[in-house]
């Protein structure tokens, strides 16, 4: 399955020299608000329901998109800046290790 996120620049960087990236809840500005705190909690509960376990270390699930605008094409994220330098990357991932949500509801 592809799917796609959208990170600060240092992940990007971060994958080339190590080769692995872990989000950290305590780096993530929208992991501050309860919103994305609920959200993300939402998405953890399902995941474990349905066993999909996380690799050792990870604390929380990293967002991606599978769909935008109702089209699986690469989102076009110019429109929202979290951090001053993103990347948007491409990850290729089991389905079986997905949690398909609903970004909207």
């Amino acid at each position: 399955m592809i799917i796609w996120t959208i990170q600060p620049y240092s992940v990007y960087q971060q994958l080339e020299s190590k080769g692995k990236f872990y989000c950290d809840p305590e780096k993530s500005e929208n992991l501050k608000e309860n919103n994305f705190q609920v959200a993300y909690n939402w998405m953890i509960k399902q995941m474990k329901r349905r066993k999909i376990l996380p690799p050792k270390d990870v604390k929380v699930p990293l967002w991606a998109w599978y769909r935008r605008d109702y089209k699986h094409v690469r989102p076009d994220f110019r429109w929202v800046r979290d951090s001053e330098i993103e990347v948007c990357m491409e990850i290729n991932i089991p389905e079986e290790k997905v949690l398909l949500s609903d970004f909207e509801a």
